[in-house]
């Protein structure tokens, strides 16, 4: 049985996403989240074939665009 404790975030990794959030504002942090979930579904589906993990990464990206909408309409 795998560690599940690897997968987790830990306080220095999340120190630094909050640098970038800081940075950039949490909207383009996200933004460039939507861009990664979209290359790794053009990646999955043009090198492996593999529509439904590619669906699954595009479906996550979509739905980060729309907490994007969300939050930009909140502000």
């Amino acid at each position: 049985m795998a560690n599940m404790e690897k997968d987790l975030v830990n306080d220095k990794q999340i120190e630094e996403l909050e640098a970038l959030v800081d940075r950039f504002s949490l909207a383009n942090v996200l933004e460039a989240l939507v861009t990664i979930c979209h290359e790794k579904a053009d990646h999955l589906e043009g090198n492996w074939q593999d529509k439904n993990a590619a669906r699954a990464w595009d479906n996550d990206g979509r739905k980060i665009d729309r907490i994007i909408r969300h939050i930009e309409n909140a502000g």
